[in-house]
């Protein structure tokens, strides 16, 4: 299978990612999931301001290959395996960032970066009911 294969009809979009930046910067939680030809971006601040709530911009953002292709939200669910992470979006998620409304993303990580992952999703979506992991 070709490192950089992606697959997408109407109902699923599925890529493998040959790199995951996982982070915990000075201002936000993020996960980047990525190869030559696209990525999928899930970022959290750690704090909202007054203009974040006042746009309802107080939850999670999440990106996909184009900084014109965002939503803040969206996500009904997420569940994360070992290898991969399969997301379900909203249909108007979908249609923002011109995806099949579930995504498959196939990764390869050490098991501390799969430890950090996990973590960071929970940070991600700590407010969130949508996000779960597959024993």
């Amino acid at each position: 299978m070709n490192d950089y294969k992606i697959e997408s009809n109407n109902q699923v979009t599925s890529f493998n990612a040959k790199t995951v930046n996982i982070g915990n910067i000075e201002d936000s939680h993020f996960l980047i999931f990525y190869n030559i030809e696209e990525y999928f971006l899930l970022q959290k601040p750690h704090k909202f301001d007054e203009y974040d709530f006042q746009s309802n911009r107080n939850t999670y953002y999440i990106e996909y290959c184009d900084q014109s292709k965002f939503k803040y939200g969206g996500i009904d669910n997420i569940v994360l395996y070992r290898n991969k992470v399969v997301i379900n979006l909203k249909s108007e998620t979908a249609q923002a960032l011109k995806l099949s409304p579930t995504i498959y993303i196939n990764f390869q990580v050490n098991d501390n970066d799969y430890k950090k992952m996990n973590e960071e999703l929970k940070n991600i979506f700590s407010s969130e009911i949508c996000f779960s992991i597959s024993q």
